[in-house]
């Protein structure tokens, strides 16, 4: 989703090399933790689940957006040998975003026996979602303490209180998930 040459640039890290180490945790991360939120990849790849035969031509598929159905197979249960479909007998369709796979014959009722592979995900990572990358990514990396800066890092802590020449200041953290719930949230894999 971002790697470690621009999360570096976002934060103005000039000497990368000393850095790659937290960088790639925290590109690692924050895909893993989008990933999950969303229930789906953001970026572009290959899946193959498996889906109940509903007795229609359409069924709905999981995941979005979809470019390629690569493969239908049916078999009359989910234990049994699965029957790939002749390619010219299935299609993508695409209803306001919500993708379906579609068969001129209809997907025999059964429980777990139409097994579908497809690509889905974006090639190009939408800008909001590596806006949120991007500043996850850059609190991994702060509240790590990598460069020593923070007293053990602010791992867990939302305000910090310290008395400067006498002075009280306080210092409190912006909680942003509740934003960034609100821009991944278009993302995200409905549970129907």
């Amino acid at each position: 989703m971002i790697n470690v040459n621009e999360l570096a640039c976002y934060m103005k890290i000039a000497d990368i090399a000393e850095w790659t180490p937290i960088l790639q945790v925290a590109c690692s991360y924050v895909d893993d933790r989008i990933k999950k939120y969303c229930g789906q990849s953001i970026t572009e790849s290959e899946t193959t689940e498996y889906y109940d035969g509903n007795g229609e031509r359409l069924l709905m598929v999981r995941k979005f957006p979809l470019t390629t159905i690569t493969d239908i197979a049916i078999a009359a249960t989910e234990l049994d040998v699965h029957t790939a479909l002749a390619s010219d007998t299935y299609n993508l369709i695409n209803r306001n975003g919500v993708y379906y796979a579609y068969s001129k014959n209809g997907f025999a009722k059964g429980n777990g026996n139409v097994r579908l592979t497809y690509t889905s995900g974006y090639n190009d990572v939408p800008q909001d979602v590596k806006k949120v990358a991007y500043e996850m990514a850059a609190i991994v990396v702060k509240n790590s303490d990598f460069e020593q800066s923070m007293k053990g890092g602010r791992l867990g802590i939302h305000q910090i209180n310290e008395n400067i020449q006498g002075a009280a200041a306080t210092t409190t953290f912006k909680d942003l998930w509740k934003e960034w719930r609100r821009e991944l949230t278009p993302y995200k894999v409905p549970r129907y």
